[in-house]
């Protein structure tokens, strides 16, 4: 596919959203939506690559996942609109989204948590939009913040239901092995079991504790090395102990001890004093300046000189208090030039981060691109081990 080349006489494509690995997602143009603006013609589409296509199962598979995903219609789900075929492409269409991942904004953040009642809101609009998922017989399979994209308006999507699994298949059935980033996978995922609404719940959990603690539970761990070592999460800021609680049941290891109704346990959690909707993305993406800056440094080294000026006082007298002054003035200039060069770093650590907002890609609905927090390996150690 080229910019210019047009899909079934209707949809043109103007460029290149993201490359995942099902696909590429294209802008586009419906050429059939005459009564509507430009901006209201504009469409995402999903390509599907060769190797998907030719594999019949696969294809097949795709095809009923995709009906099942019509019939998620909510407003914290990507809307999805037809599955088609245009001679050797294969290709479905959805909503276009202008935004970043969540992924993007933890980053831009430095691990600094979002304020309480953004992270509440946030876990409020993605436990709606599973609880949906799940009441339809839909489970996700890999929720995560690359599946969850927040548009420049301030609208929260949970992305890839492609990766989904229909909670009631037969055993056997699919010749597909379940996909899931190993840094949010319960342990039964990365053993090669397929998922039900529990095992969302384990990511979604981790979100959580992300959204309020900037900080994963298992940093650079997977959920089986966690239990390996017995690795137990430390409690989030002013969560109370009933919350903490609810927390941790949802990272229990253990399947059959997790909550399967995600709506219960959030209703548990209690979300009250939730923002009533998302800010504007970029006032997500601003976080706090660091505690020691420029500034800070600077008074730092001040105070060391005016402790020199004493000391130098004590033990030499009237003629000493001289001296003293004269290296007091000479590191309050240095003191002054410190302070000059952090306000410079503070500008330029600002105008990074603009450049960055600047320049984050479009990010593409249905897995443009899967991140994870230990590449593409996934771990099948099994075996017991105490819970969070």
């Amino acid at each position: 596919m080229a910019i210019g080349d047009v899909l079934r006489g209707r949809y043109r494509i103007r460029g290149v959203f993201g490359h995942g690995g099902m696909g590429t997602v294209f802008d586009a143009i419906d050429e059939y939506r005459v009564d509507r603006p430009s901006s209201g013609k504009r469409i995402a589409i999903k390509v599907l690559h060769t190797a998907v296509t030719q594999r019949d199962e696969l294809l097949a598979e795709l095809q009923s996942e995709f009906q099942h995903l019509q019939l998620l219609s909510h407003p914290n789900i990507v809307r999805v609109h037809e599955f088609d075929r245009d001679g050797d492409n294969t290709f479905f269409t959805m909503e276009p989204l202008i935004g970043a991942l969540l992924s993007q904004v933890i980053g831009a953040r430095s691990a600094v948590a979002l304020p309480r009642p953004i992270a509440l809101a946030m876990m409020r609009d993605i436990g709606a939009a599973l609880a949906h998922a799940h009441s339809r017989g839909i489970v996700h399979g890999d929720v995560n913040p690359q599946n969850i994209f927040i548009t420049n308006d301030g609208e929260l999507r949970v992305l890839d239901f492609g990766a989904s699994h229909k909670l009631l298949r037969d055993a056997g059935r699919s010749q597909r092995a379940p996909v899931a980033t190993p840094g949010y996978a319960s342990c039964q995922l990365l053993e090669g079991q397929h998922p039900d609404a529990r095992d969302d719940l384990f990511a979604f959990a981790c979100v959580a504790y992300v959204l309020l603690s900037g900080q994963h539970p298992f940093p650079r761990l997977t959920a089986i090395e966690a239990r390996v070592q017995r690795l137990r999460p430390s409690r989030p800021p002013r969560l109370t102990g009933r919350q903490w609680q609810v927390l941790r049941e949802g990272l229990r290891w253990e399947r059959e001890r997790r909550p399967a109704d995600v709506q219960k346990w959030l209703d548990r959690f209690g979300l009250a004093g939730a923002a009533p909707h998302l800010p504007p993305l970029n006032a997500l993406m601003n976080a706090p300046a660091p505690r020691k800056t420029g500034g800070a440094r600077a008074a730092a080294a001040g105070a060391e000189a005016v402790e020199a000026v004493a000391i130098g006082a004590a033990a030499s007298g009237a003629a000493a208090e001289g001296a003293a002054a004269d290296r007091a003035a000479a590191e309050g200039a240095a003191a002054d030039r410190a302070a000059a060069e952090g306000a410079a770093a503070d500008r330029a650590a600002a105008e990074g981060a603009a450049a960055d907002r600047a320049a984050a890609f479009v990010a593409a609905p249905f897995g443009a691109g899967v991140g994870t927090a230990r590449g593409a390996g996934v771990d099948s150690e099994s075996g017991g081990g105490d819970s969070c």
